[in-house]
């Protein structure tokens, strides 16, 4: 029983978190693991949950991405396919493998949450420029779009930062 009250109260805090700002899968993930649940499952148990905050995101930010709606089709195609090519990747590995690079997939979300505006803004700032460089720079950025959907589609946590 107290286990699943544990869950039940890490859920409400991450889901608080996640609407607020991101990060509730720093809540909701060890909370699994704490409870025993095995680090596949728990990841794959996080990340299905986070599912109706990112359908209700897509919803509430449809103003804002109405504005790259030429682009929509390309990132849906690249986010869909390399966010298989992620989930595929969390099939094949055990839960042993999973944990030895769980604790380097936390850092790098970490990172990200304390950095993250500092490396939009760099970006901004460098997006400029010449034609050959806005073709470099949009060749770029489907290259970390799809990097990102590989990480997303492996490992959650962080996702939403």
């Amino acid at each position: 029983m107290m286990n699943e009250i544990l869950l039940f109260i890490a859920g409400l805090v991450g889901g608080a978190v996640n609407s607020l700002a991101g990060g509730g899968s720093f809540i909701v993930f060890p909370a699994l693991l704490f409870v025993g649940v095995p680090p596949v499952l728990a990841n794959a148990s996080n990340t299905y949950a986070a599912l109706p905050g990112y359908v209700s995101g897509a919803v509430g930010y449809w103003g804002a991405m109405r504005a790259y709606k030429d682009r929509l089709i390309t990132y849906g195609i690249v986010s869909a396919l390399f966010g298989y090519v992620g989930a595929e990747l969390l099939l094949v590995v055990s839960d042993e493998q999973f944990s030895l690079v769980v604790p380097w997939l936390m850092a790098f979300a970490v990172a990200l949450f304390v950095f993250g505006n500092r490396i939009n803004a760099a970006l901004r700032a460098r997006s400029g420029g010449t034609r050959g460089m806005k073709a470099l720079g949009a060749v770029l950025l489907l290259a970390l779009l799809a990097a990102v959907c590989v990480y997303g589609g492996f490992f959650n946590a962080g996702l939403g930062i």
